[in-house]
């Protein structure tokens, strides 16, 4: 539960003003590295699992328009999701990704 608790700190933290922006394009780097053997995460991918949702419907959801829900859901362990290990830049350049697909 700690391990979860300081997952969460290093996220959900509001950027500094002078830090980069999100990058989307890099954050595309990062969902194909991640997530694209279980989601699709963009037009051009062929396929992926049938039980994941694409990023398109992840974007379009309302319930995950929230960026701390997303934050949150990438932090917790998931039984089905990979062991994965990103930094905060490449969680928010996910989530800017993501958001493009709106």
């Amino acid at each position: 539960m700690l391990r979860v608790l300081l997952l969460l700190s290093l996220f959900v933290v509001p950027r500094i003003a002078s830090a980069a922006p999100a990058d989307p394009e890099a954050g595309y780097a990062t969902a194909l590295r991640w997530c694209a053997q279980c989601h699709v995460v963009s037009d051009s991918q062929a396929k992926a699992s049938d039980t994941a949702p694409s990023f398109h419907m992840i974007a379009q959801d309302p319930q995950w328009r929230d960026e701390n829900r997303l934050v949150e859901h990438l932090a917790r362990p998931h039984p089905v999701m990979p062991n994965f290990s990103m930094t905060r830049t490449e969680v928010a350049d996910l989530l800017a990704y993501i958001a493009r697909q709106r």
